[in-house]
């Protein structure tokens, strides 16, 4: 057996039960049963941003015991100039802002990049970047800063959390598609599923029989 096929069946090995990962228990605005959970982020200077709201019968939790590390909150909007916006969110014991207005190449130095779709929570990359040149200009998880991300890491969630977007630049109206709230959970060892499991059965099966080729082939 080739080499570089033994490093692939290695590097297929390493990623079933080697993972470091975040998954996610997902409440969704629309369906839940959120206030409009999708509609218009108003031009600067109309002073009514662009509000709704999500409220949790019960905290969120994650599956399988995996450690909780805190509510994060998926946006999914559009609008051709981030760095117009600032997003909050307030929650049952607090609020923090998500993003406000990134930094870019744009008028006065704000990000002119397009969309955002994104988790904000206690994981991920610093918030507050954008990359203009691909869109969405703000994506994955985004780690948000500041005081306020105590109150995502609590474990209580349960009650009502409201998401606010205002434009703060003249220029561009943006929508929002949908929000979401997400339980964030930590998963260092990933544990293979059935399918996996099944996966990892024929992969043995064909190490063996390359093994044994090889030791074959030696032997003549």
């Amino acid at each position: 057996m080739k080499k570089n096929t033994l490093f692939a069946l290695a590097a297929l090995l390493a990623a079933l039960f080697g993972n470091s990962v975040v998954i996610a228990q997902e409440v969704t605005c629309s369906g839940s049963g959120g206030t409009n959970c999708s509609g218009t982020i108003p031009d600067f200077p109309i002073a009514t941003p662009y509000t709704s709201t999500i409220t949790l019968p019960q905290s969120l939790t994650c599956p399988g015991g995996a450690p909780y590390v805190g509510v994060g909150v998926r946006v999914n909007l559009t609008h051709d100039h981030v760095g117009d916006l600032n997003i909050s969110v307030a929650g049952p014991s607090g609020s923090t802002t998500l993003l406000n207005r990134p930094a870019g190449s744009g008028a006065a130095g704000a990000c002119a990049g397009e969309d955002v779709r994104a988790v904000f929570g206690a994981v991920g990359s610093p918030g507050n970047t954008c990359q203009e040149l691909t869109s969405p200009a703000v994506s994955g998880n985004v780690m948000v800063s500041g005081p306020g991300l105590n109150f995502l890491q609590s474990p209580n969630s349960l009650g009502a959390w409201t998401l606010t977007v205002a434009d703060e630049s003249n220029g561009f109206e943006g929508f929002v598609t949908d929000w979401a709230l997400v339980g964030q959970c930590a998963a260092p060892t990933a544990i293979p599923t059935q399918s996996q499991s099944g996966l990892l059965v024929m992969i043995l099966l064909m190490l063996g029989a390359g093994l044994w080729t090889f030791a074959s082939g030696r032997r003549r």
